[in-house]
């Protein structure tokens, strides 16, 4: 598997990078009151927010307009997360994965999000859309096509995020039976660099401490956009779309 940053990314945000995660071999049903307890103390300090972090949150905002998309009607995944707590809104337990990467972005204020690699296809990209990449949002029913010059991440089959970090594809969610899967954590400015390095490095550590994966860490950026690595995606995406060609 491949991932990658197109170079035009960073012809636009030149200081972009992302933190990724690779992990194999977790065991996603452990580790669960752990996991409940972190995310519930970290939430519980940014309900002593009064107000939204902006210098968190506004690069997002111009990066959202920027490619065309209303940042008063489409919020970053940290935008999204903080304008929930902040308003005493509890965040629901799902599963320790993501428990543990919501914990990991309130704690860090970035933008943190997962996929499962047995149900990516092919390569992952963070690109500007076509226009016709497809997919179904996480939790929807409705087969949506991404806007020509939105930032997505895809792979072979479709959209896997939209806008950047708005909104995930149903399809590669992380759920309890999640073995294999990347996690990625993104900055635009340079000056959120030493967050970056210590949210994916937290990560790592409860994803192998925690829930038996094993991990490697990489940095993307515009010296380094493409790294490889040794897995083969898509085993239940490929399994789930023969079974529909045969019905």
């Amino acid at each position: 598997m491949k991932f990658s940053i197109d170079q035009e990314i960073f012809a636009k945000w030149p200081e972009a990078r992302l933190g990724v995660v690779v992990v194999l071999g977790v065991d996603n049903t452990r580790g669960g009151e752990e996991s409940v307890r972190l995310l519930t103390q970290e939430e519980e300090k940014a309900k002593t927010l009064t107000e939204l972090p902006l210098e968190d949150i506004r690069p997002w905002r111009q990066a959202y307009e920027d490619f065309g998309a209303s940042s008063k009607k489409y919020l970053s995944s940290i935008e999204s997360l903080l304008t929930r707590v902040v308003a005493r809104k509890s965040l629901p337990d799902i599963n320790p994965l993501v428990n543990f990467y919501n914990y990991t972005s309130l704690k860090y204020k970035l933008p943190f999000g997962g996929e499962d690699l047995d149900k990516v296809v092919g390569d992952i990209e963070l690109t500007f859309a076509e226009g016709t990449e497809k997919g179904v949002y996480l939790g929807g029913e409705k087969e949506e096509t991404c806007l020509k010059g939105e930032v997505i991440y895809k792979d072979a089959v479709g959209f896997i995020c939209r806008r950047w970090n708005w909104r995930e594809a149903d399809r590669t969610k992380l759920t309890k039976d999640t073995k294999n899967l990347v996690m990625v954590a993104e900055i635009l400015t340079d000056n959120r660099e030493k967050e970056l390095s210590l949210a994916v490095g937290e990560f790592a550590k409860l994803a192998e401490e925690v829930l038996g994966g094993r991990t490697k860490l990489f940095i993307l950026d515009t010296g380094n956009p493409v790294v490889g690595v040794d897995f083969l995606t898509g085993t239940k995406t490929a399994d789930s779309l023969k079974t529909k060609e045969k019905g």
